[in-house]
This record gives structure tokens, C-alpha cells and sequence, in this order.
């Protein structure tokens, strides 16, 4: 039986489903993206949110095996309760690039591989809305400093000297696929080296994002109603 109101848990659906169901549930993914683990005081004080809602939603989700918990040593009385994203929810987030496709195999079999790719793409997408969605209240925050007596140089500087902060966008013709491959492999596995140099930190705090999108197609079919 689901919990009730805007914290409910409907069992039947996805793990995704049910990620998406709540914003402060995506907060919650998007900081143990970055930390891997933490426990209800470092969540609740990162998001500014109270222990006891932030223990409702974590319990929630471990519920359905979206979370898996461990309990640490402490000198506490009572030893605290780590919880990470479980390999379940993991998967998710990882785009199948459909190495193993066979266009001889049986239609069904290869319609369900694409089927999974969707999926896998519209939760990493959805993730990132959110993520793209949390900068409007943090561009504000950055035209309030702008607007102090004092400027807070160090804060600034971080953000447009050191390019913790950009967006960028490249146009590139289909004849250049290819080519354009070729330096993004070499130019992605560097990045995923550093990702994994990143996971001996104890804190992480940058997203990367990259994308490539067939925007002539995007364009074309927006709006398009389904026959």
C-alpha cells in the first residue's frame, strides 16, 4: 500500500518512475551522483532540508531498493546510516550503446535492445532537466552578489575564471560523423579516467555534461502529432 500525498510510492511503478515522482528524491540522486555516500545529517544540511523529511524520502526509496543503506562505526551512541544508489538504479544511468545489436536476430529481441537505449536515455535526460532546472535559483543568486557593495571576488572568480560555470555548442555537418567520432572516443575515455581519478575524493562537485543531438530531426518532428 502506497504512503499517501506527495510522498507516496506507488510499488508498481519503475524505479525511475518513482525517482521522478518527487524533485527533492532527484536532489537526493543528484548528491550521491556526487558523493556516493552520505548519511540523513549530510544530506539534510547539502539541501537545506530537514532530517525527518529527508529520512521519510530515503526510506522510501530504500523501500523499493532504489537506495541500499550501511550502517558505519561512529563514537555515537547509535552508528549512523550511509546510503548510496543501489546497482539497480545505477544502471539507469547508463546509456546501452547496443554493442551487442544483431539485425539478424529476431525483430522483437532487437526492438526491445532500442526500447531499453530509450529508456536508458530519457532517465538521463530527465536527471539533467533537473540538474539544468536548480540553475535558475543559483544565476540569481550570482546577479545578488553581483549587486553587493562588496564583491565577493573568490566566489566570482571560481565561477568565470576557472569555468566552473559554462555552456557551449557546437554545429557539426553529418559528412564530418566520422571525423567528429574519432576525436570524441579519444576525448571521452580521458574523460572517463578522470572520473574515475574523481572517485577517490571525498567530496565532488562539478557535473559534466556532453551531448549530441540531431537537431534537423528534433525540429522537423516537434509538434508532430501521432498518426
Amino acid at each position: 500500500m502506497p504512503i499517501n500525498n506527495k510522498n507516496s510510492i506507488n510499488k508498481n511503478s519503475s524505479p525511475v518512475d518513482i525517482v521522478f515522482q518527487n524533485p527533492l528524491r532527484l536532489d537526493i540522486i543528484l548528491l550521491l551522483r556526487l558523493y556516493d555516500e552520505l548519511n540523513v545529517t549530510q544530506i539534510s544540511k547539502l539541501l537545506n532540508r530537514s532530517k525527518a523529511t529527508v529520512g521519510r524520502h530515503l526510506k522510501a526509496l530504500q523501500e523499493v531498493k532504489i537506495l541500499t543503506s550501511e550502517e558505519k562505526q561512529s563514537n555515537r551512541k547509535i552508528n549512523p546510516l550511509f546510503y548510496s544508489l543501489s546497482n539497480q538504479i545505477n544502471k539507469f544511468f547508463e546509456l546501452n550503446i547496443l554493442a551487442d545489436f544483431n539485425i539478424s536476430e529476431d525483430m522483437e529481441e532487437n526492438r526491445k535492445k532500442f526500447k531499453q537505449s530509450l529508456n536508458s536515455l530519457k532517465t538521463i535526460l530527465r536527471l539533467l532537466q533537473h540538474a539544468i532546472g536548480l540553475l535558475n535559483p543559483f544565476l540569481e543568486h550570482v546577479e545578488g552578489k553581483l549587486e553587493e557593495k562588496v564583491l565577493d571576488y573568490d566566489f566570482l572568480s571560481y565561477l568565470f575564471q576557472e569555468t566552473a560555470l559554462n555552456l557551449h555548442h557546437f554545429l557539426i555537418s553529418e559528412e564530418y560523423e566520422d571525423e567528429l567520432f574519432k576525436i570524441y572516443n579519444e576525448f571521452r575515455a580521458n574523460i572517463e579516467a578522470l572520473e574515475e581519478k574523481s572517485k577517490m575524493e571525498k567530496e565532488r562537485s562539478l557535473i559534466f555534461v556532453d551531448s549530441l543531438l540531431p537537431l534537423r530531426d528534433m525540429l522537423k518532428y516537434r509538434g508532430k502529432k501521432k498518426e
